[in-house]
């Protein structure tokens, strides 16, 4: 009896800590799509999104704990997304500022030596 009871009170909690994961996953995986990743990042969301789909339907189908796992993993493949493109626009960026230096030195090369 005592076992069944604690078993249902884990099972009860199951629920809620399944639809907090769903919300923050939810969250992150929109705010992620928001930047709209490229390259890796692009298939990084992508997978993100599927899996927050799965984890909606387990949750309708009552698995919370397959639920919440899933919702943990889009989570986390959200965020991943988010690094990559973080990372994948820093690279644009120093490739920028490498053409500029290279502009730079071409300049200073054509000067006068008086200058």
């Amino acid at each position: 009896m005592l076992l069944a009871t604690l078993w249902a009170a884990g099972c009860s909690s199951q629920g809620p800590q399944a639809q907090n994961a769903l919300a923050q996953a939810k969250s992150t995986v929109s705010g992620t799509a928001k930047s709209k990743p490229v390259g890796n990042g692009a298939e990084a969301l992508a997978a993100a999104q599927a899996k927050l789909k799965e984890a909606n339907a387990a949750m309708a189908d009552g698995d919370y704990a397959r639920a919440r796992r899933l919702a943990e993993e889009a989570n986390a493949d959200a965020e991943l997304a988010r690094a990559q493109a973080a990372a994948e626009a820093a690279r644009v960026h120093l490739e920028q500022l490498r053409q500029r230096v290279d502009a730079l030195r071409q300049q200073t090369g054509r000067l006068p030596e008086d200058q």
